[in-house]
């Protein structure tokens, strides 16, 4: 006897309606995770000619930097370069790696994935004006089209490295930093290291996740000349 007030589906439209939610529910996590373009790694800019034309740069033009183009830079900062260890293209204390790198655009804010060589999206919108705020100062004009922010977690450290995680994690900041910095140049690009970047503005604006600190904002685009 059927028990008041309860009634089962048939397997058959529960089945329907258990697929019905998977689906976009699976979609959204594949959505969310953005492969990028294969990085080349042979050729392109001699290494003296990218360190004899590095310059910091403070006035932009908005040309819009392609994905392409992203994509190289995410691999000079965190690429993995030897697959079996997953080692990268910046040295990091113990291979532990404490540096997140966010990209900033006008479609939103996106994690690097180094294993994966993905951007996963953390917020979606235009979240530029508030990345250029962290970038710009009085000194530096015009509207980038990228804004990278270099976090680190020394969390990630912490069990090894103890007091000197903190440390350790900032060294692979400036690590990752430079190779941000030769990979623009080389790609007919600039940039420029900002390094007083507010931190608690910055986890407030952007919403970072909890124990990951912002050390750098730059912002990445073509350099505009002066005439």
């Amino acid at each position: 006897m059927p028990r008041s007030g309860v009634r089962s589906l048939p397997l058959c439209v529960a089945t329907a309606a258990l697929i019905s939610l998977t689906v976009p529910l699976r979609a959204a996590c594949q959505a969310a995770v953005r492969p990028l373009p294969k990085p080349v790694t042979t050729g392109g800019m001699a290494l003296n000619e990218a360190l004899a034309r590095r310059r910091s740069c403070r006035a932009f033009t908005d040309t819009p930097v392609t994905l392409q183009q992203i994509s190289q830079v995410c691999w000079a900062a965190q690429g993995v370069t030897e697959p079996v260890k997953g080692l990268r293209t910046a040295p990091a204390a113990m291979a532990l790696y404490a540096v997140r790198l966010f990209v900033v655009d006008r479609t939103g804010m996106a994690e690097y994935l180094p294993k994966v060589h993905a951007l996963r999206t953390v917020r979606d919108g235009d979240l530029l004006p508030a990345a250029r705020a962290l970038a710009l100062n009085p000194a530096t004009s015009g509207e980038p089209p990228v804004v990278l922010l270099l976090c680190i977690d020394p969390a990630a450290l912490q069990a090894r490295a103890g007091a000197k995680a903190e440390r350790f994690a900032l060294l692979e900041a400036g690590h990752v930093t430079q190779n941000i910095l030769l990979q623009v140049t080389a790609l007919g690009l600039a940039s420029v290291p900002v390094g007083g970047v507010d931190e608690a503005k910055a986890s407030e604006a952007l919403r970072l996740p909890e124990g990951v600190r912002a050390v750098y904002a730059m912002p990445v685009g073509k350099a505009r000349t002066e005439r």
